[in-house]
């Protein structure tokens, strides 16, 4: 199939018109069908008189200008310059791409700076081999991208991709090897958020060290860069709840403490702290706060790991109560299926001390192994 044959089929069901209403008048019914589904080449006078009906004006876009401007938008993408490329599509009529011979790249480039969403896999028959690793990242088909396009884009994305689901080993692999081929290219945003990832990796497997000596890379090479403030700011609450997770109480409340408690999550580790240094009052006060802190985005899961301390805090007998269990397992289930594996790992600890503490030694040691990264302290 080639592109012009897989527009007309995509426009005309976008119109909802009948295979017979779009071709009367200038091929069969049946023609129509074998144009849509790739098995004839029509003659471009079919072509253009099915695209004048349905009211699409074919762009013969060939000229180097043309390519120079595509690949302009490919070399932002995959340098990790997202609002350079969307700036360079707001001064330039990008529409007329879409219905051209570069109308692959135009849909690709609109998925990889929008919807995230893989296109119709009847088009990989019309794709060349960057399109289709293209479509293989989108797919999130991480490995095939690589394999058919080494590209560093790719290799960074799919850390990131294994970070967030626990393959924590494979991730740093990843993320390394991202870091030092954006290095080569001078990729600094790759850079900058490889590190940021890598120490996250560290993060959740407690490794502080490791995770200080590439969150304070990042750090050094943020300093320079546009619009990674918020990034920054990241860093320090990550050291901050890791030494929450490490059971460094003390020195991640003064963190907590001095900083402006700007989400769910902010009031939450805020009140771990108070509660595991067993300052309960402020503790409720700290959840308290965040009920009428009406300036923060409403976040269902994180309010339901705030409900367990509060259930903790008013229940000394909280490991007598099935009620909490309960929660707290759907908390768990919840974190695991839609947070990175971190959330996980940081409930994991409470989740041990419930089946210990029942004496249910079986299944805390089948989770330890579940979570092989997690080290107990």
């Amino acid at each position: 199939m080639n592109l012009s044959n897989f527009l007309i089929r995509k426009e005309r069901l976008h119109k909802n018109w009948s295979q017979e209403g779009l071709c009367k008048g200038i091929c069969t019914v049946s023609y129509l069908s074998k144009i849509e589904q790739g098995k004839v080449t029509p003659s471009s006078e079919i072509i253009i008189l099915l695209f004048q009906k349905l009211g699409i004006q074919w762009n013969e876009k060939k000229d180097k200008q043309d390519q120079n401007f595509i690949e302009l938008l490919y070399e932002f993408i995959f340098s990790y310059h997202k609002d350079e490329a969307i700036h360079e599509l707001q001064k330039n009529d990008w529409k007329s791409f879409e219905y051209s011979n570069w109308g692959i790249d135009y849909l690709l480039i609109e998925a990889l700076l929008q919807s995230g969403k893989p296109l119709y896999e009847a088009l990989e028959a019309c794709m060349d081999k960057r399109q289709l690793a293209i479509q293989r990242y989108l797919q999130k088909r991480y490995e095939e991208a690589i394999a058919l396009y080494p590209n560093v884009f790719f290799i960074y994305r799919y850390g990131v991709a294994e970070s967030k689901k626990g393959h924590i080993f494979n991730a740093i692999e990843q993320l390394k090897e991202a870091y030092q081929l954006a290095s080569n290219k001078g990729f600094v945003y790759i850079m900058f958020y490889a590190q940021i990832y890598i120490g996250n990796c560290y993060c959740n497997i407690q490794n502080y060290d490791y995770m200080m000596h590439h969150y304070m890379i990042a750090k050094m090479i943020g300093k320079d860069l546009k619009n990674v403030d918020c990034d920054l700011e990241a860093i320090e609450y990550n050291i901050a709840s890791t030494q929450v997770e490490m059971k460094k109480y003390e020195d991640a409340i003064v963190y907590f403490q001095n900083h402006h408690l700007n989400s769910v999550l902010h009031y939450h580790k805020l009140a771990i702290c108070y509660e595991a240094l067993g300052y309960k009052k402020e503790a409720l006060e700290t959840l308290e706060n965040m009920k009428n802190d009406t300036n923060i985005p409403n976040e269902e899961l994180a309010l339901k790991m705030c409900k367990l301390i509060e259930f903790r805090l008013k229940n000394k007998d909280y490991l007598d109560r099935k009620e909490y269990y309960h929660k707290l397992i759907e908390c768990f289930q919840q974190c695991y299926e839609h947070l990175p594996i971190g959330f996980c790992l940081f409930h994991l600890p409470w989740l041990l001390e419930w089946y210990e503490y029942h004496r249910q030694y079986k299944i805390a040691y089948d989770l330890l192994n579940y979570f092989p990264n997690y080290r107990k302290k």
